[in-house]
């Protein structure tokens, strides 16, 4: 038989081909099964001579399983401003921020495709696509919070502040009522949110977190037309602190120890705030959770007033040994890795003081930063686990030592402390110290907050008063008794 004809190929074509042809494909591959299935071909240009080869059955090849790929249903064309998608197995993906690609996204599967496409048409309506949209009764609950949010953050709000906020949000506030558009909310959604916390057993304190949050919320939503002319959730403030007021009473502990019932009340008397044995009592089993600085971590905490974030990030260029004082201007980032700092709570620098009888004990601490090489260097309390979430870590060991010490207070309970007995006149055992600058020193906005929470009718006033009148006015009182405690 003549070779067939010569293709007009250049020389780097035939090349090319020879290659090809040279390659072995892998086995089970699709190009192992194009290679061996033209067998006629090969019988035109030289026919087979062995009978074994003519009666070879060439094995099929397998083509491998491929999964269907589930994909989003072609319905209408999707803008890139849309949040929403519909998937052909029903289920429903979006961004609960309203803006693709903004926080993670949720999924939801529905029974059916109709289900999944009504619920699409809900959230597109309720979430509001469109990034610049003036504020309506249209918008959700959540949408309004975003905003919220979002204008605190370019405000200057403190960053704790916004975070508390959030957590409040993410951890109680129930989906239904958030993905509501704000112009339907009713009092039935407000009681809803409120009986969601004592189904979930909250706290007392947790119920006013709450309705701090949402108290924040409905006056920045109502200033901005969300809820267009009507009261928030259509109803007035009044009912609104009612259901609050309802709400922790059922959360209060039927029978409340005096230091429960004065967290209820935010007000804390010096009665009731630890004496420094108790104090003492709290060092000492600190110390055997974080050797060598827990004794006195506690003891600065009750001689200062500062907040655990803030006793923390405290180095020695902040310490003035002179006047005694310390300089607040940053706390340790809760959400950030350490050494990362933030500005103090409310976002308001100031100088505190520390009580002259604890003096050497910050003596201590500056010595000891001062001569501590590495990462450690001039932080009086330094990361000694190397952990990323220091802040988190000292709370933990706080509350080990908090239990193994039988200790019915808080760590925050240091600072009530500070603030009382700075306050308490000299003749029940207290400072004596001006109201305005214990409440400069623990960086409090107003001097009524102080007060309110601080200033209370001492135990023996009535006879206290009648000792202490018993001269002329004006002439040297009797001396002054009582220890500070």
């Amino acid at each position: 038989m003549p070779p067939p004809p010569r293709t007009a190929r250049t020389g780097r074509h035939r090349r090319r081909r020879i290659h090809r042809d040279r390659r072995a494909p892998r086995a089970g591959s699709r190009a192992a099964g194009r290679r061996a299935a033209p067998v006629s071909d090969l019988a035109t240009t030289a026919p087979a001579t062995d009978p074994a080869a003519a009666t070879a059955v060439v094995e099929p090849v397998v083509e491998p399983v491929v999964k269907p790929v589930v994909k989003p249903v072609v319905g209408r064309k999707r803008q890139d401003a849309d949040p929403v998608r519909v998937w052909s197995d029903a289920r429903v993906a979006y961004w609960p921020s309203g803006r693709r690609g903004e926080g993670t996204r949720k999924f939801e599967r529905h029974p059916s495709m109709e289900a999944a496409h009504a619920r699409a048409a809900a959230l597109r309506i309720s979430l509001r696509v469109g990034e610049h949209a003036e504020p309506s009764p249209k918008h959700s609950l959540r949408q309004a919070m975003l905003h919220m949010l979002e204008h605190l953050g370019q405000a200057g709000a403190a960053e704790g502040s916004i975070k508390q906020y959030r957590s409040n949000w993410n951890c109680w506030l129930p989906e239904a009522v958030a993905l509501t558009p704000c112009g339907d909310l009713s009092r039935a959604d407000w009681t809803r949110v409120f009986d969601n916390l004592v189904r979930e057993h909250a706290s007392e304190s947790t119920v006013r977190a709450v309705a701090r949050t949402l108290g924040m919320l409905n006056r920045f939503a109502e200033d901005r037309g969300y809820f267009g002319d009507a009261d928030a959730f259509a109803t007035s403030a009044g009912r609104r602190s009612g259901v609050v007021r309802q709400t922790r009473r059922l959360c209060r502990t039927a029978q409340l120890s005096a230091v429960e019932q004065a967290t209820a009340d935010n007000r804390y008397p010096r009665e009731v705030c630890p004496t420094p044995q108790d104090v003492d009592r709290f060092a000492a089993a600190m110390e055997v959770h974080y050797p060598g600085y827990g004794a006195r971590l506690i003891l600065l905490g009750y001689a200062s007033g500062l907040r655990l974030a803030e006793l923390v990030a405290v180095r020695t260029e902040h310490i003035d040994l002179e006047d005694n004082t310390i300089a607040v201007d940053s706390q340790l980032d809760r959400a950030g890795a350490w050494p990362q700092v933030t500005p103090p709570k409310g976002g308001r620098t100031r100088t505190a003081i520390f009580w002259d009888h604890y003096r050497p004990i910050v003596e201590s601490l500056v010595a000891d930063a001062l001569a501590r090489d590495g990462d450690g260097k001039g932080w009086l309390f330094p990361n000694l686990d190397g952990r990323d979430k220091w802040l988190d870590r000292v709370g933990k060991l706080s509350e080990d030592a908090r239990s193994e010490a039988e200790w019915p207070w808080t760590f925050h309970w240091l600072r009530h402390a500070f603030a009382s007995v700075s306050l308490a006149p000299k003749e029940y055992g207290g400072f004596g110290l001006d109201l305005a600058s214990v409440s400069r020193h623990l960086g409090h906005s107003r001097t009524s907050t102080t007060q309110d929470m601080y200033v209370l009718p001492q135990q023996g006033d009535v006879a206290t008063t009648k000792r202490l009148t018993a001269h002329a006015p004006g002439t040297v009182p009797p001396p002054a008794f009582g220890s500070p405690g």
